[in-house]
């Protein structure tokens, strides 16, 4: 699924660096991106999709994507918000 997908890139950028901080920044700089492509994705299927109306249905919404991607930027590993994380 596509929270599948945002967590395994998640697993993948926090996993790369030994600074919590330098790899929050960079996940959430890598989220804003995919989530720039995605609403330039549904830009185009409206655009030139004559069945836009009832394929939009099927997408996962943009704000629903935002509010993963503030979830995932605003907890550390495990989920956990930074605010209950143990020494934080």
């Amino acid at each position: 699924s596509w929270k599948q997908g945002i967590e395994q890139i998640n697993v993948n950028v926090m996993g790369s660096f030994t600074q919590m901080r330098t790899g929050m920044e960079i996940l959430k700089r890598a989220l804003t991106q995919l989530l720039l492509y995605y609403t330039r994705l549904l830009d185009a299927i409206s655009a030139h999709c004559p069945d836009a109306a009832s394929l939009s249905q099927e997408l996962v919404s943009v704000p629903l994507i935002l509010q993963e991607i503030k979830t995932r930027t605003a907890a550390g590993p495990g989920g956990a918000p930074a605010s209950q994380r143990p020494g934080e």
